[in-house]
């Protein structure tokens, strides 16, 4: 129930921000390849799409919903069957828009779906046979089936990723009772940190384009400055019987 300053709670969001960035950002890239997506500013178009649902989905969850104070980002449990979607027989030389379009009908139907169950009780039963035994194994299996996807990336220079994580751990259980700077911002502090060395170094030449470390705001430069997504953007979607099992 606590009311923080403006000025505080505007620096909070932030850092609540970039937390849920890379793992909202994650989904679109990891999912790229498989749509067939590789061009760049296609790619910023699905990215952008994310951040903007996430948003619209985070305001309805804090006004109408449960209110907890998390973003609701997107979710790693959808990867699985949409590279399965993608991978069918039938999409095999169809454009990304093709795939993502049976990607759309497949989750509007599986959210009808879902609302059945929810509406009908039918997951109140269920929840009996769910339990911690039940929901540990399966977040488990769901992190480590994509480690692959992740580690590699981190794993392209270790200096920065190990210095983030050193960072985030010394700011947030070593220096909190010092500053409480390190208590409220430790990740954002660590980010801005490990991005402001990427930078210099890469300013200073130790970082030539195409390393891993390179920075660059070419992309950035490139996009328009405003672009708002709407609903399919990409084509109606493809309601099929194999996508939505």
């Amino acid at each position: 129930d606590d009311t923080p300053p403006p000025v505080e709670t505007a620096v909070l969001g932030l850092q609540h921000y970039l937390t849920m960035f890379g793992s909202t950002l994650a989904i679109p890239l990891i999912i790229s390849e498989p749509l067939g997506l590789t061009d760049p500013v296609e790619k910023g178009w699905l990215i952008a799409t994310m951040f903007f649902v996430s948003g619209i989905t985070t305001l309805l969850q804090v006004t109408w919903g449960n209110r907890l104070p998390i973003v609701q980002g997107g979710t790693f449990s959808f990867l699985a069957p949409t590279f399965a979607i993608c991978g069918m027989a039938a999409l095999a030389n169809e454009g990304w828009e093709v795939r993502i379009q049976h990607v759309q009908g497949a989750i509007i139907l599986g959210a009808l779906v879902e609302i059945v169950i929810g509406v009908s009780g039918l997951i109140g039963k269920l929840m009996r046979f769910i339990g911690p035994i039940t929901i540990a194994p399966t977040i488990a299996l769901i992190g480590l089936a994509l480690f692959k996807f992740g580690a590699p990336v981190a794993g392209t220079h270790w200096g920065l990723g190990g210095l983030t994580i050193c960072l985030i751990v010394l700011f947030s259980q070593y220096l909190r009772r010092t500053h409480r700077a390190f208590e409220l911002f430790p990740i954002m502090l660590a980010i801005l940190i490990a991005w402001g060395i990427a930078g210099v170094l890469t300013a200073a030449g130790v970082f030539p384009a195409g390393h891993p470390a390179h920075v660059s705001l070419t992309n950035v430069n490139d996009a328009p400055l405003l672009r708002v997504p709407y609903p399919f953007q990409w084509g109606w979607p493809i309601f099929g019987g194999a996508a939505l099992v």
